[in-house]
């Protein structure tokens, strides 16, 4: 039995981001103007997952297994970039750029934790599975208490992994 249970672990660079689009209209007059922006935001960590796994036999050397456990992560490097383009020509156009990890009001926190699981096969020591993974943490609640602007940003996503296996 314990030959099939093991601990899988390691130090991984993760990117995680999102991309929204919006449309603001501008107060005042009947031909009020409009703006139209998008806001990239590009996040990059240093992930370390622990997970148990739990590997089924199925054939020589071929293995079904399935895992779950946790993360911790800090954020190492990205950024958010916002462009908006209004309709019309005496409001320049804008761009904003800052550190995704900065000191910024609007950057988000540089630690992030969470659950995660998988499922997947081996072959001697090739691996190919599908991982989910939860944050439980909330990034990007805003610095500035005073605002009325509230956000709740947690990560989460689906993977397909690739591993070898050293022995």
């Amino acid at each position: 039995m314990y030959k099939r249970l093991c601990l899988q672990s390691g130090i991984l660079v993760t990117a995680k981001g999102t991309k929204h689009r919006g449309t603001d209209l501008w107060i005042g007059g009947s031909n009020a103007p409009t703006t139209t922006w998008v806001r990239t935001t590009n996040l990059v960590y240093a992930q370390a997952p622990l997970r148990i796994a739990y590997k089924f036999p199925v054939a020589s050397q071929i293995d079904i297994f399935v895992n779950a456990g946790g993360y911790y992560a800090l954020g190492i490097a990205g950024k958010v970039v916002w462009k908006g383009k209004t309709n019309r020509e005496e409001i320049p156009d804008k761009t904003t750029k800052f550190d995704s990890f900065g000191d910024e009001r609007e950057s988000f926190s540089k630690t992030d934790a969470g659950l995660g699981f998988g499922v997947g096969a081996t072959y001697r020591r090739f691996s190919l599975g599908l991982d989910y993974e939860q944050g439980l943490v909330d990034i990007g609640a805003l610095k500035d208490a005073a605002t009325t602007n509230h956000r709740s940003y947690k990560n989460y996503y689906f993977a397909l992994v690739l591993g070898y296996r050293l022995k």
